[in-house]
């Protein structure tokens, strides 16, 4: 580093506390399970049962899929709304089917679950965890949204969360 040259003399900054009021993830949730009696891990209550994860409603994870950049000690936004990708099933069956025309196995279960999608959206059912993504996320602004930042529509709620 003889490249380099001492210019100046300089205080090395050594730690220093930092003090910030924060809104913690665990508090907040752990309240809301209290006061409305639910789980946040596991929302339906109903557990899964082998490779059926379907009703496995992890508030937690949901949360870090959203969230990139999760990690021990950080803050993590909760958006007002949530955003769901909407999928064309039927479309991505045709597709596998089109991309392995030879493969009759895939070809049959992609058919089949074609068919049951086609009936599914003929007789739709009312199914009570549809959204259950908002529905906690609702509870949350209704308790704490006087935290929140941004306007209406595009509000979060900026938690820290540490493990």
């Amino acid at each position: 580093m003889k490249h380099l040259r001492k210019f100046n003399e300089a205080k090395k900054p050594g730690p220093k506390v930092v003090k910030q009021t924060k809104l913690d993830y665990h508090d907040m949730i752990g309240y809301l399970e209290r006061k409305f009696n639910f789980k946040s891990r596991g929302f339906s209550g109903i557990p899964s049962q082998g490779n059926q994860v379907d009703r496995y409603m992890d508030y937690w994870h949901y949360l870090t899929d959203i969230n990139d950049e999760a990690r021990n000690g950080s803050y993590i936004s909760i958006p007002e709304k949530v955003e769901k990708e909407k999928i064309d099933t039927i479309q991505l069956y045709k597709d596998l089917i089109k991309m392995y025309p030879k493969d009759k196995k895939i070809v049959k279960n992609a058919e089949i679950m074609i068919k049951r999608e086609e009936e599914a959206r003929k007789n739709p059912k009312v199914d009570p965890f549809e959204n259950w993504e908002q529905q906690i996320t609702d509870l949350i602004f209704e308790e704490f949204g006087e935290y929140a930042k941004g306007d209406d529509g595009e509000r979060y709620l900026e938690v820290w969360i540490e493990w």
